[in-house]
């Protein structure tokens, strides 16, 4: 207490607070560097002279739940899994964000999202069959790496998903059966493959026609993925492919895609399944696979087809991929009567007729049956050489030849009766 020289008045100081005082007198702090709260002792540093980088269009704010983790937060929370269509619109607009693909730390979301809106499509709620289209279609796209060890991070939920996504091969709708088929047709494309991506969409019974996909832009609300040289871009997807592969290799995808030769009498899907299969045993861990199935003899009896379907030169090559993966387990299996009755048939077929596709057809099996002759054992060759189907084969070669003769051999006799003698030698095994 004081008094004061002026008045006869006592005034009360309050004590000093070392936690108010600001040091003024530094030159990289000012007062606005202080929250104003007693609670807080350390100052905050002087704002930046320069403004913050403009964020991209679709960027993740960080420590904010991405569109995917809200949209799996409302399908498992206790209070909104009975929203089905705010569940619903979270994740189409989830997807429509990363419509050129997850990232591979979002495979656990993507998972709890794909594995819950399956489990309640078949529960009878048919609004979540978009959802489950647009979540495999998306998954399509190959996975996108933030850090360079992503991939081996993140293999466990990466594996589960696409555990989850095999498993709706076997689906009771079929526009899911179908999209989940075209998924592996998509991850196990290599690049500059022959066969366009399958228009999926435009195949589905009553979904109309299929909507391109939104392509990035200065103002579009998509995720930008990382940019890189156009000189690696043959080389990452390469990668991509040969990484999905080995995932693919862990599930049980190629027991469930001859399942879905046996139980499915949709052309569509058979062709998808068989696409698919044509993928994956490109990989020789999944062609073994095929070769110890319970399914096999699906895969064969896709030989009896009509010619003009696109089943037979697709089985020819699965069959081929699986000679290359263990040549001589495969051997053993394709020489079994029945298999070599059902190449003989299919090589009498595609040699009598005209088309060039079916021509085509015709060497591949010729081809096939010259392999198996080399990786199978004596006593498998002579159960090869019974069969007829080096007799067809001569039969064909003669055939071609003559068809090339000159015309002025066109008036001597046909060498019919030479190629019956060496068909009826070829079948008693003494060529």
């Amino acid at each position: 207490h004081f008094v004061s020289p002026m008045r006869a008045l006592t005034v009360q100081v309050p004590p000093r607070n070392p936690r108010f005082l600001a040091p003024v007198a530094h030159e990289s702090l000012d007062l606005r560097s202080y929250a104003g709260s007693p609670g807080r002792s350390e100052p905050r540093p002087a704002p930046s002279k320069f403004p913050p980088p403009p964020r991209s269009p679709g960027a993740i704010s960080p420590g904010r739940p991405t569109e995917l983790e809200a949209a799996a937060d409302l399908m498992t929370g206790r209070h909104t899994q009975d929203q089905h269509e705010r569940v619903v619109s979270a994740v189409t607009t989830a997807c429509r964000q990363c419509a050129h693909g997850f990232s591979w730390a979002e495979a656990g979301s993507v998972n709890v999202l794909l594995t819950g809106a399956s489990t309640l499509l078949h529960a009878g709620r048919t609004e979540y069959e978009a959802p489950v289209r647009d979540l495999l279609r998306t998954l399509s796209r190959p996975l996108h790496a933030t850090r360079a060890t992503d991939d081996v991070t993140f293999e466990a939920e990466a594996t589960a998903l696409l555990n989850s996504a095999v498993a709706l091969l076997l689906s009771a709708v079929p526009a899911i059966a179908m999209a989940a088929a075209d998924l592996l047709v998509h991850l196990t494309a290599l690049p500059g493959d022959s066969n366009p991506p399958s228009p999926l969409l435009s195949l589905l019974s009553g979904s109309g026609p299929a909507s391109p996909l939104p392509r990035f832009g200065p103002h579009s609300p998509l995720r930008q993925p990382a940019r890189q040289p156009a000189a690696w871009q043959g080389r990452r997807d390469m990668l991509s492919a040969g990484r999905a592969q080995q995932l693919i290799a862990k599930t049980q995808a190629a027991d469930n895609l001859l399942a879905v030769l046996h139980a499915s009498f949709d052309s569509a899907l058979r062709t998808l399944a068989l696409r698919a299969l044509r993928g994956v045993s490109q990989h020789h861990p999944t062609a073994s696979q095929l070769l110890r199935s319970s399914h096999w003899p699906e895969l064969i009896a896709t030989l009896s087809e009509p010619l003009g379907t696109p089943f037979l030169p697709l089985a020819t090559e699965v069959l081929s991929n699986t000679l290359d993966a263990e040549a001589a387990e495969a051997a053993t299996r394709l020489v079994a009567p029945h298999v070599v009755n059902a190449l003989t048939g299919l090589l009498a077929r595609s040699s009598s007729s005209g088309v060039e596709a079916d021509r085509e057809l015709r060497n591949d099996v010729l081809a096939l049956a010259m392999r198996i002759a080399q990786a199978c054992s004596a006593t498998d060759r002579e159960t090869l050489l019974g069969g007829g189907i080096f007799a067809a084969a001569l039969g064909m070669i003669a055939q071609d030849a003559w068809a090339c003769a000159p015309p002025q051999a066109a008036t001597r006799e046909s060498p019919w009766a030479e190629v019956s003698a060496a068909a009826a030698a070829a079948r008693l095994g003494t060529v």
